[in-house]
């Protein structure tokens, strides 16, 4: 009878080394995690061959295809514990009328550690995930430009300038797949390995900054700037007529994320993924929380490391990639 190679343990029994594919998911700066959860598999032999992601996990999993992690983790080291260093992101005003945000910042911090290059080029097989704006389809990016590819992925609707890519125009993926396992098993993983971020605080309250209006807002003084992170760093950037604008964006911010999260179980038990991390405490992290990089990527390792040692089929990942060197 001939043998059925699909699962771990049969890919094993005929002596094939299983082909492994990142699905990283959206969450906005809870992407951090993604590097130490990728971090943790590399240190214990796991090198996936493909990666997918969306919107936060487009920019790790474009960073990790590209031979870039480590300039991202650099990045990283550098920006941890400074709030400042993201202000002229969210103080980049855009004129036209359809976002809020122009993203010319975002192309500037994303030159640092993704390359100029074209998908199809990389020896990692990638794709970014976007939603076209018109027709609602999850748009699966797998050629073509990266930056733009994943520029296209992290435009959370009304927040930032969507990407127009031939007749389409895209926005954030997160909104249609958060967690991109399909897009990672089309490619031809056979074992797809899942990073989901997507559990936000439920204990946030907005700023309020435009609600309370220029008054409260000066009355309010340090209180109100020490209340939100972003806050913070748009006022040690420019002073509080940048922190104005900033209730807007978080409000955008945490629009999206809601909706985004709304739909990832969903997703999860539509399209399953054979090892699936989960981050505790990824909450402490909301959605704007880019200087919180060293614990993002701690408590993602932290996941890794606790599923590498419990979790069925990453033991039998780790025996077959052992014994199929």
């Amino acid at each position: 009878m001939k043998t059925t190679c699909s699962t771990v343990s049969q890919l094993n029994a005929c002596g094939k080394r299983p082909r492994i594919g990142l699905a990283l998911g959206s969450g906005g700066a809870r992407g951090w995690a993604h590097v130490g959860a990728i971090l943790e598999l590399l240190k214990h032999g796991i090198i996936p061959e493909i990666a997918a992601g969306t919107s936060a996990g487009s920019v790790v999993a474009a960073a990790y295809a590209s031979g870039r992690l480590f300039d991202l983790v650099s990045f990283a080291n550098e920006v941890n514990g400074k709030r400042s260093k993201f202000a002229a992101v969210f103080s980049d005003l855009s004129l036209d009328s359809v976002s809020f945000l122009s993203g010319d910042a975002v192309n500037r911090i994303l030159y640092g550690f993704i390359p100029d290059i074209k998908i199809e080029s990389m020896a990692v097989k990638y794709a970014a995930v976007a939603a076209d704006l018109v027709s609602g389809e999850s748009i699966v990016m797998k050629r073509g430009d990266i930056l733009k590819a994943v520029r296209a992925s992290v435009s959370i609707p009304g927040l930032f300038s969507p990407v127009k890519r031939g007749e389409r125009l895209l926005v954030d993926g997160g909104i249609v797949d958060p967690l991109p396992v399909a897009a990672a098993r089309a490619m031809g993983a056979d074992v797809v390995i899942a990073v989901s971020i997507g559990n936000y605080s439920s204990s946030w309250t907005p700023s309020g900054t435009n609600m309370l209006g220029p008054a409260a807002l000066a009355a309010g003084g340090s209180w109100l700037l020490s209340k939100n992170t972003l806050l913070s760093g748009l006022a040690a950037a420019g002073g509080a007529s940048l922190a104005k604008t900033a209730g807007i964006i978080e409000i955008l911010a945490r629009s999206w994320e809601v909706a985004s999260t709304a739909i990832l179980r969903q997703s999860i038990n539509a399209s399953r993924p054979d090892i699936l991390i989960e981050p505790k405490g990824i909450s402490m992290i909301d959605t704007l929380d880019f200087h919180k990089s060293a614990l993002g990527i701690k408590l993602g390792a932290d996941a890794a490391a606790r599923v590498l040692q419990s979790d069925k089929i990453a033991l039998e990942l780790k025996q077959a990639l052992a014994e199929n060197k």
